[in-house]
């Protein structure tokens, strides 16, 4: 992996490095980091079509952090409230988190 944008910048424009080289690289990267779960990778991006079904309906949504699985994959859930109601998704998430214990650190 390289420093910096910049770094990949001058790489290129001095052809010491193609677009194409960054883009395996990166893809490289992506293809380490992606979690299997259940046997299936998973993409992070997957999460998107939670945090999409309430902004589509224009409403608040606060995720929760719950804590682990036993195999130490983070739980959470996601407080959906009514329009213009942000304060009390927030708010009900202050109090589960009390209850749970709140956001923790996940091991390394």
């Amino acid at each position: 992996m390289f420093d910096s944008a910049t770094q990949i910048l001058a790489s290129i424009r001095k052809s010491d490095l193609s677009s194409i080289e960054v883009s395996a690289e990166h893809l490289n990267h992506i293809e380490q980091i992606n979690p299997k779960i259940n046997g299936k990778k998973r993409f992070y991006t997957d999460i998107l079509i939670w945090a999409g079904l309430a902004n589509c309906a224009q409403l608040p949504a606060t995720n929760i952090p719950l804590g682990f699985s036993k195999s130490g994959l983070p739980i959470s859930m996601q407080a959906m409230g009514p329009y213009l109601e942000d304060k009390t998704t927030i708010e009900f998430a202050k109090l589960v988190s009390e209850i749970t214990g709140g956001f923790v650190v996940p091991p390394e």
